[in-house]
């Protein structure tokens, strides 16, 4: 991949090498002339100098674009995922989960997603996604990103009663409760009376199906959640979680890109190195699952 992206860039400098001959001819030829206030060679210096930055910079922008489809496809292959440029079933799982209040109910906007699936694995399902909404400045309207985030889906581990954690507001009314629409929602109307505090310092309300077993289930979900934060990059939070009819759906939230494109003129050295970091970023969905299934107890909680 590193070879591939160093030729693409090659490719592209061959291309455009003509025009930045140009531009740097004309910069030296008007160099002298503009020192000594002619204004029409210092304008032709300008131009000529924002042209042959916009040729040098227009790869970055292509590489923003282009490498995450080019390179995580072949990443995902590689250690038996699949990747899609525009996550698929996101809509329908991120807008009932919307609705729980675990994040901001507003424009959703579906991004990437890997995924997994038998045989070579369990079915994983890893959503990124951001939301935003429209507001008015200076008779324009402009949109501001309120969230940015992925959700991670996967069966939960037997005995895993149905719980829902979100983050905790202070005093909520119980019409809050009421307010959960949706089959899967509906049966959990009880709010706990205590709240989950994980390491990261995040406090969650909790709401609940089953009474008993309560604790036991509420402690043994924060030693995983408190295992799954520590899996995450650095700039990774929990923002909620919930276990509905045997059904794992995570929401974490992220202060920078998950696979940061390296710089268009970067060394191969490094390239190597960037593109290791982003096999183990995707991996990171089996990382999660296996902190969910290979440390759950065989007994019942509810016991």
């Amino acid at each position: 991949m590193a070879d591939n992206f160093i030729e693409w860039r090659r490719s592209y400098l061959k291309k455009a090498q003509t025009w930045i001959g140009i531009c740097v001819t004309i910069l030296c030829l008007s160099l002298l002339p503009a020192l000594n206030g002619v204004g029409f060679f210092q304008f032709l210096m300008f131009f000529s100098a924002i042209a042959l930055w916009l040729i040098l910079i227009y790869p970055s922008g292509k590489a923003n674009t282009e490498i995450p489809d080019q390179a995580l496809p072949v990443i995902c292959d590689a250690i038996g995922l699949q990747y899609s440029s525009v996550a698929r079933g996101a809509h329908k799982r991120l807008d009932r989960l919307a609705r729980t209040g675990m994040f901001p109910s507003h424009d959703l906007h579906v991004r990437y997603g890997i995924s997994a699936s038998p045989p070579n694995h369990p079915t994983i399902t890893w959503d990124r996604f951001s939301t935003s909404t429209t507001y008015e400045d200076d008779g324009k309207t402009r949109r501001k990103t309120t969230f940015r985030g992925a959700l991670l889906s996967f069966t939960a581990p037997d005995h895993l009663p149905d719980m829902l954690l979100r983050p905790y507001r202070g005093k909520i009314s119980r019409s809050i409760a009421a307010s959960f629409r949706g089959l899967s929602l509906t049966p959990m109307k009880h709010r706990a009376e205590f709240t989950i505090t994980l390491k990261s310092g995040t406090e969650f309300s909790v709401f609940y199906r089953v009474e008993h077993g309560l604790d036991a289930a509420a402690e043994h979900i924060t030693q995983l959640l408190n295992e799954t934060w520590h899996a995450l990059p650095t700039g990774a939070s929990i923002q909620g979680f919930e276990c509905n009819k045997g059904e794992i759906s995570i929401v974490t939230s992220y202060e920078t890109p998950m696979f940061q494109v390296p710089g268009v003129y970067t060394n191969k050295l490094k390239l190597v190195k960037v593109f290791g970091q982003w096999l183990e970023s995707a991996a990171l969905p089996l990382d999660i699952f296996s902190i969910w299934h290979d440390n759950n107890p065989n007994t019942d909680l509810e016991d």
